[in-house]
């Protein structure tokens, strides 16, 4: 018995070989940027209701990741926020050509004194152009007042004021 299992222990290591390392190619389609265009990238105003600038959108480029933050200045505080990010055609609209911003792909519900809120978006790949629309509904801490917000932007289109704008990396 012990010889049998010498002899099937002496079989498993001989018949064990070492196989080639894996050798990958990048093609053009997939090499993403050597550095350029990190950090910030595009900033855009947020007006709430449409003619109050209420703070800024930014969106960066680290480590070959999108970042779009929003950031409210003075008395405004964000209380939901909603996010697009990618091609325009993907975006969620209803029968009258307006965004349904509770379909975006990104979106919270923030408790008060919520002056900062970031979203980890797509890759940024070389090349690459992502449609951006960010809405939010924001409170003025010393009015009561609230109001819905766009980034500045191009009209998105239907009957409302949404805004929107591309980005390329």
């Amino acid at each position: 018995m012990k010889h049998i299992l010498l002899l099937i222990s002496i079989v498993t290591l001989v018949s064990c070989s070492q196989e080639p390392a894996a050798t990958f190619e990048s093609t053009t389609d997939t090499v993403k940027r050597s550095g350029n265009n990190y950090g910030i990238v595009y900033v855009a105003d947020l007006f709430a209701g449409q003619t109050t600038l209420v703070g800024s959108l930014e969106i960066a480029n680290y480590n070959d990741t999108v970042f779009i933050t929003y950031r409210t200045t003075g008395d405004w505080e964000m209380k939901q926020t909603h996010l697009f990010v990618g091609d325009f055609s993907e975006m969620p609209i209803n029968g009258g050509g307006n965004p349904q911003v509770g379909r975006f792909p990104f979106k919270g519900n923030h408790p008060n004194g919520t002056h900062e809120v970031t979203y980890q978006g797509p890759a940024a790949f070389s090349g690459i152009c992502y449609y951006n629309a960010a809405h939010a509904q924001v409170r003025n801490n010393n009015t009561g007042q609230t109001e819905s917000l766009w980034a500045d932007g191009a009209p998105i289109g239907g009957n409302s004021w949404a805004t929107g704008f591309d980005v390329c990396f």
